[in-house]
């Protein structure tokens, strides 16, 4: 049962919802897998340079990519949006609130699949189900909404609350195991990621993090993270 269009799915700082899964189905009608290299420049847009997807859809089917902005710090470097599995990308390009410059980035090696937005607009227009294209509009408003909060989170809060803040969504996001006084999420974020998520300096995230490993707040394995409860 699809959930009424009025609401809009819960979206946590950085990261978008899941795409429902008929919005996937379009994916798998139409597109095949691509697999892009950790570091590869997946969409790349700028006043003078175009690119081939700037107006598709991706949808992650693996791994993990970042959506980065230019800043005039160069000292900091900007990812509003950091996109799991089954989150898609383009949504800004689907409601006409485009952006003149715009990069995502593989950050890890990933599998996706790219639709043209217009091929998805010419399926809704030939479905008679006049909720479904509400439904998608409401689905990348949730997306949107994503990236925004996380705008909104690193104007607002000190160094810190960002980074209690970007955990407490990976454990939403990911459906954090509870270990008692800890979560647990299948995600290990390197600490120049983290840092440019929550728009710091190198020498800032090397300092609190290092401490918050020392004080049992913060560790990682091979494929995760631990988090205490007590700073998120």
């Amino acid at each position: 049962m699809r959930t009424g269009a009025s609401t809009l799915p819960h979206s946590s700082p950085w990261i978008p919802p899941e795409a429902p899964a008929f919005l996937r189905m379009a994916f798998y009608e139409k597109s095949a897998l691509i697999t892009v290299k950790k570091g590869d420049s997946v969409v790349h847009r700028n006043a003078l340079h175009q690119h081939p997807y700037q107006n598709c859809l991706i949808l992650v089917q693996r791994g993990l990519l970042g959506r980065r902005k230019c800043t005039n710090d160069i000292n900091k470097q900007l990812f509003t949006t950091l996109l799991l599995p089954n989150r898609i990308y383009g949504y800004s390009g689907f409601l006409r609130y485009s952006e003149a410059e715009d990069t995502l980035v593989a950050l890890r090696e990933s599998q996706i699949m790219v639709l043209p937005i217009t091929h998805l607009k010419q399926k809704l227009a030939n479905n008679c189900d006049s909720r479904l294209k509400q439904e998608v509009i409401t689905y990348f408003l949730s997306c949107l909404e994503a990236e925004q909060k996380s705008l909104f989170v690193i104007a607002t809060n000190d160094t810190q609350d960002r980074l209690s803040k970007l955990f407490k969504a990976l454990i939403h996001s990911t459906l954090g195991k509870d270990h008692g006084d800890k979560y647990e999420v299948p995600i290990r974020l390197t600490n120049e990621e983290v840092r440019k998520l929550i728009y710091t300096t190198k020498k800032t995230i090397n300092t609190i993090l290092p401490y918050w490993k020392r004080e049992g707040l913060y560790c990682q394995n091979e494929h995760s993270t631990l988090i205490s409860k007590s700073i998120i």
